[in-house]
C-alpha cells in the first residue's frame, strides 16, 4: 500500500521515531522533510513486506513507482522525484531473497 498525505505529529516526533531505521548500504534518505517522510512510511511497509513472495513485492514496488513517478505528481513533482530517486535506490534490497 502506497501512503497518502498525512498530518505531523508534535515537531521531531515522526522523525525521532523513525530516526533508528537502518537504510541499506549506500542509500540516503531524500533532504525534503515531506520527501523523506513518505520515504520512511514506504521503507517501513517495503520491510514488513520484504519476507512475502517475490510476485508480491514486486507489484508493490511497481504500485509505488507509479505512484509516486514524477510525471504522475506535477502538483508535487519535487517529493515525488526525490521520493521516486528513493525507491530506486532500494530497489535491489528489496528485491533480495
Amino acid at each position: 500500500a502506497v501512503p497518502g498525505p498525512q498530518r505531523p505529529g508534535p515537531p521531531g516526533q515522526a522523525t525521532a521515531a523513525k530516526a533508528s531505521i537502518e537504510l541499506p548500504k549506500g542509500v540516503e534518505w531524500p533532504k525534503a522533510d515531506k520527501a523523506r517522510r513518505v520515504a520512511e512510511t514506504v521503507f517501513t511497509d517495503m520491510r514488513k513486506s520484504q519476507k512475502k513472495p517475490l510476485s508480491h513485492r514486486r507489484r508493490a514496488y511497481m504500485a509505488a513507482c507509479l505512484s509516486w513517478h514524477p510525471d504522475k505528481n506535477l502538483k508535487h513533482q519535487e517529493v515525488a522525484t526525490e521520493v521516486f530517486q528513493f525507491l530506486q535506490a532500494v530497489k535491489d534490497w528489496y528485491f533480495e531473497v
